[in-house]
């Protein structure tokens, strides 16, 4: 028990870090790289929906800690995009072939902007700051550009698991001759 809670809390550390840390300084274009809901999506199929939670708790606090955004608004954005995420993941995306991964990392990184979006307008609106929250041209690029450098990510860790582990469904169909 508590060998796997010390191994929880590394891969929590492990993960806040390389997304703080790495990412943030990487240049402009590759800070679109979502380390934390790759790894949400991953340990959903490959665990369980209470270790991705742990994992979506942990992150959050620590980005929320180092963030210039108001508290709480990573952790609220994680949890909601791994309820989201896990209905879909349940309901319509039940096989583990590439497409369904990148489907969801797609899925999931939009409903984590636009989750992101939401609380903060409410809690400028709420607040008495006004409720505006600028949505226009680069937000639509930026969003884009997450979208395209996760699904590459995406594609390269599938391969590495589907090659060490062959718990994944092959991308395509082989047909016998």
């Amino acid at each position: 028990m508590i060998k796997n809670i010390i191994i929880n809390f590394l891969l929590v550390l492990g993960l806040a870090t390389a997304q703080i840390g790495l990412i943030g300084g990487l240049p402009n274009i590759l800070t679109g790289v979502n380390l934390v809901i790759i790894a949400l999506v991953f340990s959903l199929a490959l665990f369980d929906f209470q270790s991705a939670a742990y994992l979506a708790l942990g992150v959050g606090l620590i980005e929320d800690v180092y963030s210039f955004l108001p508290f709480g608004l990573h952790l609220a954005s994680l949890l909601l995009t791994l309820l989201a995420i896990n209905f879909l993941y349940k309901s319509f995306f039940t096989n583990r072939s590439l497409y369904s991964f990148a489907a969801l990392v797609a899925l999931a990184n939009l409903i984590y902007l636009f989750l992101q979006k939401i609380i903060e307008f409410s809690l400028n609106y709420f607040s008495g700051q006004g409720g505006a929250v600028y949505a226009g041209a680069s937000f639509w690029i930026s969003a884009l550009n997450i979208l395209v450098l996760n699904a590459i990510l995406t594609v390269m860790i599938f391969y590495i698991i589907n090659y060490l582990s062959h718990r994944f469904k092959p991308v395509f169909l082989l047909r016998k001759k």
